[in-house]
């Protein structure tokens, strides 16, 4: 009789006392619990939930077909093997037989091609994250590489294979995608970007060589939601998505409709950026020593028709031809978009497309002071108190 030994090469982060679980063996151990999970009531009315249950005890139950019994580890556990290659034994799955199968019959499994571990490895992201959401845990830290992977991949979007997962790359990176994304929609995002992964640049390859040990999805009671959306978000992002969806709030509205603040509105914007939304460090990091209505002003932009009040008597004087009175229009749209106007900006484009702003006002310069003072009393209002 003929044995053969598969001996694997000794991992050299062994020798710090752990034991290296392989990848090929993290991707079939989740496996097993998405299969565990799937097994409940509630999942049973769903078709895509069924079939997809079906199709991972297909392949997992193939993987133990195709073990070689003369291998000596198969040998070990010969009789757990045999017990999984029977069909009817995974249709009923308990928490000590996943238990049995994952520390038994993974480490059997030999080591896929290599060719294909970056997207192996952006496989497990989205089984944990799938998990997450089976078992209602924080999915968060896989949720977040999934969508720095999107924008690295939009990155490289004039690549044809990764232009025509346009769709899907834009949409996972917004963190409201996720809070309601289904099982079939994980399986879509799974299947659309794991091949594109070879486009992205060495760089920003490296996130995917690493250790996995801290994040992995653990039965153990977890209090944490599956996912807090403002998690996903960067302290800037929290910001920018928080002052743009609450312009009704009395001091942001203030600034949006260029209005003094009082040192009660300053008090209340820094208490949202310093204690809300972070802290006074991250806005720090962020934003440097720029003045918190300033920064406000900048992200919101300035409400239209409080800018074409500020610019009324310029925009219907008589005295000015079309070509001035479209340069002030220019003015108008730029505070609307970006809330204030640095004046050096005006020899600058768009402004720029004008010619030198000088000629264009030659034989009306006063009125070009009052249209710059104009400017820079919207500037000043965005960081003034009453």
């Amino acid at each position: 009789m003929v044995i053969i030994l598969n001996i694997s090469k000794a991992d050299p982060r062994a020798g710090d006392g752990r034991h290296i679980v392989s990848l090929t063996q993290r991707l079939f151990n989740i496996k097993v619990d998405l299969i565990r999970e799937l097994q409940g009531l509630h999942y049973q009315d769903n078709q895509f939930a069924r079939e997809y249950r079906q199709q991972l005890v297909t392949e997992l139950h193939g993987r133990m077909v195709n073990l070689n019994e003369l291998d000596f580890r198969v040998r070990m556990v010969l009789d757990t093997v045999y017990t999984y290659r029977k069909l009817e034994n995974w249709q009923n799955l308990t928490t000590v037989t996943s238990e049995t199968i994952q520390k038994d019959l993974s480490p059997l499994l030999f080591e896929e091609n290599k060719e294909d571990e970056m997207a192996r490895r952006f496989d497990l992201w989205l089984f944990q994250i799938q998990l997450g959401q089976l078992l209602a845990k924080s999915a968060t830290v896989h949720i977040s590489q999934v969508m720095k992977t999107a924008k690295a991949l939009a990155r490289v979007g004039n690549i044809p294979q990764v232009f025509a997962q346009a769709e899907i790359i834009r949409k996972v990176q917004e963190p409201e995608f996720w809070e309601e994304v289904d099982l079939s929609e994980l399986e879509k995002i799974r299947f659309a970007l794991r091949d594109l992964l070879q486009f992205l640049d060495k760089p920003e390859r490296t996130v995917y060589y690493v250790n996995f040990d801290d994040h992995i999805l653990s039965t153990v009671h977890d209090t944490k939601p599956y996912l807090q959306v403002n998690d996903l978000r960067s302290y800037n992002e929290k910001v920018e998505h928080y002052l743009k969806t609450h312009l009704d709030d009395e001091a942001i509205s203030k600034l949006y409709h260029n209005e003094k603040l009082t040192s009660q509105d300053l008090l209340a914007l820094e208490t949202l950026l310093w204690e809300k939304l972070g802290s006074k460090s991250d806005y720090q990091q962020h934003y440097e020593n720029k003045a918190i209505p300033r920064l406000v002003r900048e992200i919101i932009g300035l409400d239209r028709e409080a800018a074409n009040q500020v610019f009324s008597k310029f925009l219907s004087d008589e005295s000015l031809n079309a070509k001035q009175i479209s340069f002030v229009k220019l003015i108008v749209d730029y505070i609307v978009e970006n809330g204030c106007l640095e004046t050096k900006v005006l020899t600058q484009e768009p402004f720029k497309s004008y010619g030198s702003v000088q000629l264009l006002f030659q034989h009306q310069l006063p009125i070009l002071r009052n249209i710059v003072q104009t400017i820079e009393l919207i500037n000043d209002r965005a960081g003034e108190a009453a």
